[in-house]
């Protein structure tokens, strides 16, 4: 007679084994879903917290992608690193000591814009921060208790500016001058993009890290080129005009010039810190700047009922202390719908300084801004322009000038010099101060040195 024996044991010791697997399986799935949901958060919230600061270059980028990532869940520890750096777009330059293409700036305090650790290709002259890193390392306990030694995390994300020199709105809306006889027209770290086609004359060239992208066809270029790029959406600049006239009569500076007086010839400054101005005729008005810094005026210069061929005139620059004046004027925003504005500064032994590298000044006209560029009479050291039709005429004599400015219109025509006797070249350089609009941001890519 056989004795069956029970096989009931062994069946609890291999359910034991198997629920003991299944729960470390659960415990290990549960872990690893922990990871990657806590390291996208992360990566989510430090993407954002580099594009608000590198939104917010002119302001104080550290605080601000500092403030964003700790709102979006990042804990506020010594982990979360915010840099300022400078990114290369375009890989111009050789490998970085931590990241390929990004430098960290070595002294962000004293200099939170000029990043002295890459210099540019095109004159040796420091570059400027254009980018925030921000960081989060470390180390973290196990959400099951499955791994007894703490989880390291690092987890990082970088946006740059994508600063535009140039920015040509109209179809075709670029003109130089086909019977250019001296000088070139040299674009120096001046990107130039068109909404429509790009094209330059055979005597354009392009200096540095200028980047010339089109949405259509580009032309006559040798410099770096994108074709096919994306079109720029840039504020409406009747929305723009509309801003600015609400803060110039916030600050006591917007003026109605069909008001005042015809020839009005007074030396005396109507306002200390702006300047004088006066009329000439019912269709033109004259401006004179005080020299110094205007800490960022606007001022808004208003006609309710002149003709299609009013002007406003920049003419001058002037002091109450002739002695210690220095012919420089910065820092502050001309604004005008009168139909044209017009740089036509009057002959001086210093010639005008308009603008400086370091703050931002702009220039803004509803229909047309002429630039009659003469350095014995004025240079341009830092000036955004915007208008529907910016034209500049060059009438340089016997020495370069870098004129540093910027410029969204329309259309934009530059007109050449015709003396035989002149030869010297028209720079326009667009680098300068801190990389405020116009600029789009992007997220970058990092990649470690190994």
């Amino acid at each position: 007679m056989k004795i069956l024996k029970s096989q009931s044991g062994s069946y609890s010791v291999m359910a034991i084994l198997f629920l003991s697997a299944l729960v470390t399986f659960a415990a290990f799935v549960i872990e690893i879903g922990h990871l990657y949901a806590t390291r996208n958060t992360y990566q989510n919230a430090l993407e954002a917290a580099a594009r608000a600061g590198a939104a917010d270059m002119c302001g104080d980028p550290v605080q601000t992608a500092r403030d964003i990532a700790i709102a979006n869940g990042v804990p506020d520890t010594e982990g979360l690193t915010v840099q300022l750096g400078f990114y290369d777009e375009l890989g111009m330059y050789d490998d970085f000591d931590v990241y390929k293409d990004f430098k960290a700036d070595s002294d962000p305090v004293d200099t939170p814009f000029i990043n002295e650790d890459v210099m540019k290709n095109s004159d040796g002259q420091p570059h400027y921060n254009n980018a925030v890193l921000a960081s989060y390392e470390a180390a973290e306990n196990s959400a099951t208790g499955l791994f007894t030694d703490t989880v390291k995390k690092r987890v990082v994300a970088m946006a740059y500016l994508v600063r535009y020199g140039i920015i040509v709105l109209g179809d075709d809306g670029l003109a130089i001058n086909k019977k250019w006889i001296n000088g070139n027209p040299i674009f120096k770290d001046a990107s130039v993009h068109g909404n429509g086609d790009l094209t330059f004359n055979a005597s354009s060239e392009f200096q540095g890290d200028t980047i010339v992208s089109a949405v259509g066809n580009i032309n006559n270029c040798s410099g770096y080129i994108i074709d096919n790029a994306d079109e720029l959406k840039i504020e409406p600049l009747e929305d723009k005009l509309d801003d600015l006239m609400e803060i110039a009569q916030s600050q006591g500076n917007l003026y109605i010039t069909t008001e005042w007086h015809i020839n009005n010839n007074s030396a005396d400054f109507q306002k200390e810190s702006f300047g004088k101005y006066n009329r000439d005729s019912e269709k033109k008005v004259w401006i004179s700047l005080a020299d110094g810094d205007h800490d960022g005026a606007v001022y808004f210069f208003k006609s309710s009922n002149t003709g299609s061929s009013s002007t406003v005139e920049l003419i001058n620059i002037e002091s109450n202390d002739e002695k210690n004046a220095d012919n420089k004027a910065w820092n502050f925003t001309i604004v005008t719908d009168i139909p044209s504005l017009n740089l036509q500064m009057q002959p001086s032994e210093t010639p005008v300084t308009l603008g400086d590298s370091m703050n931002k000044t702009e220039i803004y006209a509803v229909g047309t801004i002429n630039y009659n560029d003469d350095p014995r009479l004025y240079v341009i050291n830092g000036v955004l322009f915007r208008t529907n039709n910016f034209i500049s005429n060059w009438n340089q004599r016997e020495t370069s000038v870098s004129n540093k400015m910027r410029i969204i219109a329309e259309q934009i025509t530059f007109n050449g010099s015709k003396y035989p006797a002149f030869p010297a070249d028209m720079i326009i350089d667009s680098t300068f101060g801190p990389p405020c609009p116009p600029n789009i941001v992007k997220l970058g890519l990092i990649v470690p040195v190994e």
